[in-house]
């Protein structure tokens, strides 16, 4: 079994990612980072590198996946592995590689909109929490961190 965590390059996946190999060390099983490419981020590349004449799509997701994975590998201590995926769909990508990994939980981080101070998730975290089949941890972002 393992831990997905679905990072996105923001400054908050280190946080997701830490809070996600806690989990996964209580559990006494592996993490598995996520990233997934929105489709309309990834034609945006690709005709910008199609302008250049560039060869692309593994380029592309490699990339912007490291990016992400980099960013979140700042709250990891331990071994994880990653996975990089290209999808119309960000929230069924994740929990498409949260079924095919057999995870026990999906990590995912949530942001704090409102100037009150009202906890409100993100699109992508709110669909993967009403759709996913499996338990889901939210992680807030530090409201101090900006």
């Amino acid at each position: 079994m393992t831990v997905v965590a679905a990072v996105d390059g923001s400054a908050g996946s280190a946080v997701v990612a830490r809070e996600a190999e806690t989990f996964a060390d209580r559990m006494g099983t592996d993490l598995h980072l996520v990233h997934v490419v929105e489709r309309a981020e990834y034609q945006r590349l690709v005709e910008d590198a199609a302008s250049r004449h560039q060869s692309i799509e593994e380029a592309i997701v490699d990339d912007l996946a490291e990016a992400a994975f980099d960013s979140a590998a700042d709250g990891v201590e331990g071994e994880y592995a990653t996975d990089a995926t290209l999808g119309s769909d960000v929230a069924e990508e994740i929990l498409e590689t949260a079924r095919e990994l057999g995870a026990e939980y999906v990590v995912v981080g949530g942001r704090r909109r409102s100037p009150v101070g009202k906890a409100l998730v993100g699109s992508v975290s709110q669909s993967v929490i009403l759709d996913s089949d499996r338990p889901v941890v939210v992680v807030m972002d530090d409201p101090d961190a900006d």
